[in-house]
Parts: C-alpha cells; sequence; structure tokens
C-alpha cells in the first residue's frame, strides 16, 4: 500500500519541476538572442517543442502535455497573456514562466491533462 502511494505521487505532474525545465531551455536558447522577427516564429516552435521534449523525460505516464511559447521584441511594453481550458480540476494543471533580456522577452506555458 505505502509503495503504491509513492508510485502514484511520482506520477502525478509536478509544475515546479516543469517551470525549472522551461526556465533552463529559455535562459540556455535566449540569454544572448537579439529579437529579430524573421527567425522568432521558427524559434518559438523549436522552444516549445524542446520544451516538450524535456517534460516528457519525467515520463508522467497519465499526463498529455501541451506546450507554448510567445516571444516579442523587448520596448519596455506591458502585454498580458492568458489562456483559458475546460479540465478537471483536480487533476489538470500548468506551469507558465517568464523570461526577459535587452531585446526580447518570452512566455512559456505548458499544459498537464490527466487522461485514463
Amino acid at each position: 500500500m505505502y509503495v503504491f502511494f509513492l508510485q502514484q505521487e511520482c506520477d502525478k505532474f509536478q509544475p515546479w519541476r516543469v517551470e525549472k525545465v522551461m526556465m533552463e531551455v529559455l535562459s540556455e536558447r535566449l540569454h544572448d538572442f537579439t529579437y529579430d522577427p524573421a527567425t522568432c516564429q521558427s524559434l518559438a516552435k523549436e522552444l516549445a517543442t524542446d520544451i516538450q521534449r524535456r517534460v516528457k523525460d519525467f515520463r508522467w505516464s497519465r499526463y498529455r502535455l501541451v506546450c507554448q511559447v510567445t516571444i516579442g521584441q523587448q520596448t519596455h511594453q506591458g502585454m498580458e497573456v492568458a489562456s483559458r481550458c475546460v479540465w478537471d480540476h483536480n487533476l489538470d494543471t500548468y506551469a507558465s514562466v517568464s523570461y526577459n533580456n535587452k531585446s526580447v522577452f518570452a512566455v512559456a506555458q505548458c499544459y498537464g491533462i490527466y487522461y485514463e
């Protein structure tokens, strides 16, 4: 019974672990990146794919992952990123981080959607 409980806890989506991975990916790829509108679209896709690949390494077998990255030019403007989902508040969850350097800002989100 005790071992089963530990397995259940390890198999649960842990947002703090995902946030750490997302921040590592954004920091590695964007620390000296200069905004270029021609490459930001493909870079955002690459970052989302890289985040999803690394989060899959946690092997949460009961969760489907949806990752999204938004990149924009840093011009000291304000921006809000919002999302809506229909889900089970007891099982589904998400992680979100933001990253800034002198030239760009990025917001990454990863949703863990439970399935049976």
